[in-house]
């Protein structure tokens, strides 16, 4: 038999999407900063970034703000983007 305890704390779920194809994957980006969602970037050199995806105008890179200050990330390095969504 599996006893599993549960904390007392409020039950949150989470749910991560990810995506490879660059229409899509820039197109979920900007969804991810217009709802300051965290995202978990993948780059061709194996690098992962961590953070909140911000708006950009440029069209040829992403903003993300990290825990060490705001990177700008060229579309064509990025490999897949991850979107952290909350679902309640």
């Amino acid at each position: 038999m599996l006893n599993i305890s549960y904390p007392s704390v409020p039950f949150i779920q989470w749910v991560m999407v990810r995506f490879y194809k660059k229409p899509k994957l820039i197109e979920e980006l900007r969804i991810a900063a217009a709802y300051a969602q965290k995202v978990r970037i993948k780059l061709q050199t194996g690098e992962v970034i961590e953070g909140k995806a911000q708006l950009s105008g440029d069209p040829n890179r992403t903003k993300v703000r990290t825990d060490d200050g705001p990177l700008w990330i060229p579309y064509e390095e990025i490999e897949f983007v991850e979107r952290l969504i909350k679902l309640n």
